[in-house]
C-alpha cells in the first residue's frame, strides 16, 4: 500500500460536525428569543465576550431548546457527546440529536447521530442507519456528511467499496470549500483511485486544503 493510500485511510475516519455548526434558527413564535439564548450558549461555551462557563452554556442551550430551537438541541447533543466540563454521555447525545432532527431537521445532528451509529457509541452499532443518516444530511447540503459518505465508499464501510462514488462525494464537499473534501479528493487523484492518476490535479486540491502560511 502506498504512502498516499495510507494517508487516505487515516483521513477516512468519520467526522462530527463541529459544535455550533448547525442550521438556521427554528421557525416559530419564540424563534427570536430561542436564537438569542442559543447564541449566549455559544458565547459561554467558547468564552466569547464572556468568561467560559460550560454550566451556563448548557443552561442557555436548554432554554433555547425548550423554545423549539433545533440548533440548541443539537448543541446539547454535542455537549453530551464531547463531555464539556463533565463526563461524556453518548446515549444522552443520541437522544438530543434525535430531538434536533425531529424539530429541524438539523443537519449537524443528522451527521453526528450517524457518527454514533457508525461507532456504536450510545447506541447499538448499525451501519445501515449510519449510512441512511449520513446520506440524508449530505443530500441536504452538509459537507461533513458528504466527506463521511466518501469515506464509507473509499473504505467499504457499510456500503460496497466504490472509489468512483467516493470521488463523487469528496468532490461535492471540496467544491463547497470543505478542507477534508479537498484533501481526500487530492489523495484520490494522487493514487488514481476512482479517477485517472493526475499529479497536477492532486497538487491543486492538496494545496487548497493546506493551511495558510503564517
Amino acid at each position: 500500500m502506498g504512502g498516499a493510500l495510507l494517508l487516505l485511510a487515516a483521513c477516512a475516519e468519520p467526522r462530527a460536525v463541529a459544535p455550533g455548526g448547525g442550521t438556521a434558527a427554528s421557525p416559530g413564535p419564540y424563534a427570536q428569543q430561542a436564537a438569542i439564548e442559543k447564541n449566549w450558549g455559544d458565547d459561554y461555551r467558547e468564552g466569547r465576550s464572556v468568561p467560559q462557563n460550560y454550566a451556563e452554556a448548557e443552561r442557555r442551550y436548554r432554554r433555547a431548546a425548550a423554545l423549539g430551537s433545533a440548533d440548541a438541541m443539537a448543541s446539547l447533543g454535542d455537549f453530551y457527546r464531547i463531555g464539556y466540563g463533565a463526563q461524556a454521555d453518548p446515549a444522552q447525545a443520541a437522544l438530543w440529536y434525535r430531538r434536533a432532527i425531529d424539530a429541524g431537521p438539523n443537519l449537524s445532528a443528522l451527521n453526528n447521530l450517524a457518527l454514533l451509529y457508525e461507532t456504536g457509541r450510545g447506541v447499538n452499532r448499525d451501519m445501515d442507519e449510519a449510512v441512511r443518516l449520513y446520506l440524508w444530511a449530505a443530500s441536504a447540503g452538509n459537507t461533513v456528511a458528504m466527506v463521511n459518505m466518501g469515506n464509507l465508499y473509499a473504505t467499504g464501510r457499510g456500503v460496497p467499496r466504490n472509489d468512483t462514488e467516493a470521488v463523487r462525494w469528496y468532490r461535492m464537499a471540496a467544491e463547497r470549500g470543505d478542507v477534508a473534501g479537498e484533501r481526500n479528493l487530492g489523495l484520490m487523484y494522487l493514487e488514481g483511485r476512482g479517477v485517472p492518476k493526475d499529479f497536477e490535479e492532486a497538487q491543486r486540491w492538496l494545496q487548497m486544503a493546506a493551511p495558510p502560511k503564517k
